[in-house]
């Protein structure tokens, strides 16, 4: 089943983040990126699986942080932002 895939949910995530990219010209978002991540993250799951009940709800808010976190790199980006304050 195709909504079962965990590597199409991510990439997908990397893709809506890489339009905000695109249209960020002038790097304006770029610390807000992860969270841009997270956020889509948490729609993608959210118009999947028609949350309905409390424990769906979990379901959504945990299975769409890990979906965002999982395509933004968030370890990497972590340090790249914590390099450049250096």
């Amino acid at each position: 089943m195709v909504g079962d895939l965990v590597v199409d949910k991510i990439t997908l995530v990397f893709a809506l983040v890489e339009v905000v990219k695109s249209i960020d010209n002038k790097r304006k978002l770029e610390n807000y990126y992860p969270v841009f991540s997270i956020v889509f993250g948490w729609i993608i799951m959210a118009i999947l699986t028609s949350p309905d009940t409390l424990l769906v709800w979990q379901k959504v808010v945990i299975m769409g942080l890990v979906y965002g976190l999982s395509a933004s790199g968030f370890y990497s980006q972590k340090k790249a932002i914590a390099e450049r304050k250096k």
